[in-house]
């Protein structure tokens, strides 16, 4: 900082500084940076912050300064060409375990960060975000999908149409907890347990999959209306019906 001459020159390069050691980004427009911020890093360095109005708007000696300060702090900016595959393919690893864009976002930061690369823009990590959730439920389909032939397939969808007495759909009346322990109660349980043979969920290995990921997927089942669940495509629908009835199927 002291090899800069001026002191608007010193208080602007420490603010790169700060910023791109702290939160791996390039220091925006003086106007985004919050006076708090300003004033506190003018006041480690004694110099007035109002010189900060001074502090050279020509792109070349702003770019000088961030070269000088990810030399110093080893980082580099993010590549596309260099960045892209390796961030995506973790992303993708990450997906399968959990699906959370907000997540998501966090661990690619997390990614940039081990790995001393400057965040790209936002808009950026976002569009990679996106992209490994798509290709993680693509693959995550796909593992389930190819074990589930075509006699299967009508008998698990068929779940969402078929009426059980005046509760609606066998879909809704699968997922109905007991309310008593009762006779009756015994004699639903036993029911289900019955229909869930007749789709053959048992016979489909879901153990290669994530299990947090498996009861997320199940969890949705629980959470989705019939009618919302036959608005899906059918491919979605088909996973998370399975994922749902092996998970009833330990507790039936």
């Amino acid at each position: 900082i002291m090899q800069c001459s001026g002191s608007q020159n010193k208080l602007g390069f420490a603010l790169h500084l700060v910023l791109l050691r702290l939160l791996h980004i390039p220091m925006p427009t003086l106007e985004d940076i919050p006076e708090p911020i300003i004033h506190f890093v003018a006041l480690q360095l004694t110099i007035d912050p109002v010189v900060l109005t001074g502090y050279p708007q020509r792109e070349q000696t702003r770019h000088d300064h961030l070269v000088r300060i990810r030399r110093h702090l080893g980082i580099r900016s993010y590549s596309a060409a260099r960045d892209d595959e390796p961030l995506r393919t973790y992303l993708i690893q990450r997906a399968l375990h959990r699906d959370d864009d907000a997540n998501l976002l966090e661990e690619a930061e997390e990614w940039l960060r081990r790995n001393r690369i400057l965040y790209p823009a936002l808009s950026t990590l976002k569009r990679r975000v996106s992209e490994a959730s798509t290709q993680a439920d693509t693959l995550f389909s796909a593992t389930i999908l190819t074990q589930v032939d075509a006699e299967q397939r009508t008998a698990i969808l068929a779940l969402l149409d078929l009426p059980h007495d005046l509760r609606g759909t066998l879909f809704m009346w699968l997922k109905e907890a007991a309310r008593i322990a009762s006779v009756k109660s015994m004699k639903d349980l036993l029911a289900k347990h019955q229909t869930l043979q007749t789709t053959r969920i048992d016979q489909i290995d879901l153990s290669a999959l994530n299990r947090n990921r498996v009861r997320q997927m199940a969890d949705l089942g629980r959470k989705y209306y019939a009618a919302t669940m036959r608005s899906f495509a059918v491919d979605k629908r088909l996973t998370i019906l399975v994922c749902l009835l092996q998970d009833l199927r330990y507790q039936v």
